[in-house]
């Protein structure tokens, strides 16, 4: 799942050596080691207004010895931003602070580039007075970027890089993070994990939560253990997704008959492309409900659709307002992991394929979601959500070429487990879960089973309807703060 918080931007390069040793910066000392981190080329450091920044870059293993997968020898760099207020920019005076590690939603996002001093990472830079540490997620970012030329250029191999990938990976990453910036013996005071963050803090409790965590904070990213076909998640979603749906039209009742004749129009004999090469289908037009779930998204797709059709000599078309939209409306071309990987999240070791799962779940439904005619008209075309489907590998040029890795990860069975769920059960860790009860991309009810049967004796809830999945971008201060208080007792139990 899922839903990237925090907007997207930059890019990075690789690091430089001294003498065939990197350079490692720890605690203020320069020393050199044969494998491993922190050069001081790669540390720079600058402001904006209120705050510090301080670039860090590490060498990391592709593949942690621990970790199930085949060997390999190769390297990749790890990207990690660490801010602070500039009150506390002095090395040593950092060194000093309580430390929290932000995991970025996705699969496949890097971390935000922050501009000011305002929302939740200057609230806990300056009022919290804690060093942040944003994290790139490997292969996202400036963390030896998986990008679309490098899919191709290793098309052949790709799909078995790709198995270092996973939450397991990320969670290394963050423990050789932790070790290096903090020490064998100090924990993150708080990790925050958002979305498919939180799947990945999951993970981190479930494998190392008691010796490296003291406080973790999820918003929307409780994973849905329960359930081992993701299929049976999905069926979960598509009914949120089609509340959705019907909230949307009751706000833009005009919408809905634009989107009845949009996906007529996008099904006729005459293909539909964009001047990039996409082709818009009905089933497409359909696929971008996943607007739906987050703040400001029903304007979003209003104003795509207000203009999508217009009219020449008497014939009706889609408009090039609307294809322009369109093209730009998917991450994909510079994320191209969100939509490898999206399955992969959710496949936990039980020799089973993910097969296109949300593709599947709609096929259970498929009168219902018919773009073209559905069952029950009156309800209009029912959106999809935060969903990979199958036919994007056919209709979006930036996807076309990555059809085959897409296929292999779909029939991939052997993927290793993530999650060592009686660790999660005896995890003394204090963990506060977000849950938005209108989430369509991680569902409340899943999320709170996994709460209820697997989380830790130190878990509280945070349920509320007051956001969307994007929470933490709407309000992130308010939601942090409310779940710090639940761990640290100013908000008791009652």
């Amino acid at each position: 799942a899922l839903l990237k918080s925090i907007p997207r931007l930059l890019l990075f390069t690789p690091s430089c050596k001294s003498g065939g040793k990197n350079i490692v910066r720890r605690r203020g000392a320069m020393t050199t080691t044969n494998f491993a981190s922190l050069s001081s080329l790669n540390q720079a450091s600058f402001a904006v207004p209120g705050l510090e920044i301080i670039d860090h870059s590490f060498t990391v293993p592709l593949h942690h010895a621990k970790l199930e997968y085949n060997k390999t020898n190769e390297k990749i760099q790890i990207f990690v931003r660490e801010i602070v207020s500039s009150a506390n920019k002095a090395s040593e005076k950092r060194e000093t602070l309580k430390t929290a590690l932000y995991l970025q939603g996705g699969p496949g996002f890097e971390c935000a580039r922050v501009q000011e001093i305002g929302g939740w990472i200057g609230h806990l830079a300056k009022e919290k007075n804690m060093r942040v540490l944003l994290l790139d997620q490997r292969g996202t970012g400036r963390s030896s970027p998986m990008t679309r030329q490098k899919l191709l250029r290793e098309e052949n191999s790709i799909d078995e890089t790709l198995q270092y990938y996973r939450a397991d990976s990320i969670v290394e990453d963050c423990e050789f993070v932790r070790k290096e910036m903090l020490g064998e013996e100090k924990k993150y005071d708080v990790v925050l994990g958002q979305s498919f963050g939180g799947f990945c803090l999951t993970t981190y409790l479930s494998r190392y939560g008691n010796e490296a965590i003291d406080m973790a904070l999820l918003t929307g990213g409780v994973p849905p253990l329960c359930n081992k076909d993701p299929k049976d998640s999905y069926v979960k979603l598509l009914d949120r997704v089609k509340t959705q749906t019907k909230k949307y039209y009751s706000r833009f009742p005009r919408d809905k008959e634009i989107m009845k004749e949009l996906a007529k129009l996008c099904d006729a004999k005459e293909e539909v492309k964009t001047l990039n090469g996409n082709i818009v289908s009905a089933r497409g037009v359909q696929a971008l409900g996943f607007s739906l779930g987050t703040a400001g998204g029903f304007e979003r797709l209003h104003y795509m659709l207000e203009n999508a059709i217009c009219e020449e000599n008497g014939k009706r078309r889609v408009s090039d307002e609307f294809m322009n939209a369109f093209d730009k409306f998917h991450p994909f071309d510079s994320n191209p992991l969100y939509a490898l990987m999206h399955e992969s999240i959710y496949m936990n070791g039980d020799n089973n394929s993910s097969n296109w799962a949300a593709e599947r779940a709609i096929k259970e439904r498929a009168s219902d979601w018919d773009p073209v005619a559905p069952e029950h008209g009156d309800d209009g075309v029912l959106f999809t959500g935060e969903m990979v489907l199958p036919f994007f590998y056919d209709e979006l040029s930036y996807l076309q070429p990555m059809k085959r890795v897409a296929q292999a990860l779909q029939d991939r069975t052997d993927w290793p487990k993530l999650y060592d769920l009686e660790k999660l059960r005896t995890c003394k860790t204090k963990t506060a879960c977000a849950l938005y009860l209108d989430d369509m991309f991680v569902d409340f009810d899943l999320a709170m089973d996994v709460v209820n049967n697997y989380m830790g004796p130190n878990v509280r809830v945070y349920a509320t309807n007051e956001y969307m999945h994007s929470g933490i971008r709407e309000d992130g201060k308010r939601i942090i703060d409310k779940m710090i208080a639940m761990l640290d007792d100013s908000d008791p139990l009652r």
